[in-house]
């Protein structure tokens, strides 16, 4: 999760009792999901929806997916006459979109807050520019931490905290690059698990290899795998991979006395364990056993959102500084470097072979 705040300054808190106007930026197939969560978080107003990429937006569409007592929104035909009228903005925009990081400085520069997706074309110059503007207006940003498996992240960190860590795998696979999606896989998936790597962790970096490969002449990496090396000892091994047709995210910790499993899509955690001494009230020789840990089966932009606003109506900052977010775009920037660094020495120790003359007989 990316969050940025300044400052030990409220920046003009609405106060606990009065309604927090918000505006939604974007529309596509998410959009209306989207709608009915903010339209049941308590005290706040859904002003008006915006969209951008030409895209008409159909009132009779918006309002079908109104299901709270809080929406009656007005359509902008342009986000910046939106501004005006909220205190923050949620953008409805996909991960992958190239817009979120200009629209998101638009809006801190205005003095609204934001919350929206983690950007995965957003450069190391553009965070930057983003947490600056956060912290300048005295706003609060916040991109990332709506995706599923939320649950399973807040109970792997419960299990983790009284474990001895050794060594971190992940693996996060997702669909094919489109025309509308074609981004390196490590901006892409890598990202967030960078992220969940430092978090579980919890030391300084000493020293960092990655290789990858390509699917085709576009230069996007496709399939990456990178190693981190923790001055405490333990060790992370991430791999992304744009070459399947389903997706998969998977966190595992190899502890002292057990194996733990998170699945991010199925919100699931399970710890293997070993077996335990032999017991005389046994006939069997147990080999180890698996627990099932209790996860949150909510939607995570429920709780995400709703953190968020109290946050914006109270001045109060996050709990996740804004280092956090530009260390794992740092990190990604350097991933990408390296494994395309391995793919140019790859390619320059091949040398062409010539045909040989084809023979035809007489």
């Amino acid at each position: 999760m990316w969050n940025s705040h300044l400052a030990n300054t409220p920046n003009n808190p609405i106060g606990p009792t009065l309604t927090l106007r918000v505006g939604l930026i974007g529309w596509h197939q998410l959009s209306r999901p989207l709608i009915q969560v903010l339209t049941t978080i308590p005290a706040i107003e859904l002003v008006g929806i915006s969209h951008i990429d030409d895209t008409q937006l159909n009132p009779k569409l918006v309002h079908s997916g109104e299901k709270g007592h809080n929406c009656a929104p007005a359509i902008f035909e342009h986000y910046a006459d939106l501004l005006p009228h909220i205190d923050a903005v949620c953008l409805a925009l996909p991960s992958w979109h190239p817009a979120i990081g200009a629209i998101g400085l638009t809006c801190l520069k205005a003095g609204i807050s934001v919350i929206g997706e983690h950007p995965s074309h957003t450069t190391l110059s553009m965070a930057e520019q983003l947490v600056q503007a956060a912290t300048q207006h005295q706003c609060i940003l916040q991109l990332g931490g709506t995706e599923p498996g939320e649950g399973a992240l807040q109970a792997l960190g419960q299990v983790l905290s009284n474990a001895t860590v050794c060594a971190i795998e992940t693996l996060h696979t997702g669909p094919c690059r489109s025309p509308d999606r074609d981004l390196s896989v490590v901006f892409d998936l890598l990202i967030h698990d960078i992220e969940h790597s430092l978090s579980i962790a919890q030391s300084s970096i000493v020293n960092i290899t990655a290789s990858g490969t390509q699917c085709d002449r576009s230069g996007q990496l496709d399939y990456v795998t990178a190693t981190i090396n923790f001055a405490n000892g333990r060790i992370a091994t991430l791999t992304a991979r744009h070459t399947e047709h389903y997706k998969q995210h998977q966190i595992t910790a190899h502890c002292q006395d057990a194996y733990i499993q998170a699945d991010l899509r199925t919100n699931q955690v399970l710890i293997h364990r070993q077996s335990s001494p032999p017991s005389h009230n046994r006939t069997y020789q147990q080999a180890g056993w698996t627990e099932r840990v209790a996860t949150l089966n909510q939607d995570p932009r429920q709780t995400v959102m709703t953190q968020f606003f109290q946050h914006v109506r109270d001045g109060n900052c996050p709990t996740i500084a804004a280092a956090e977010m530009l260390q794992a775009l740092r990190i990604a920037t350097l991933i990408e470097a390296r494994a395309k660094h391995v793919i140019r020495q790859r390619r320059s120790r091949i040398q062409p072979v010539a045909a040989a003359p084809m023979v035809i007989a007489q």
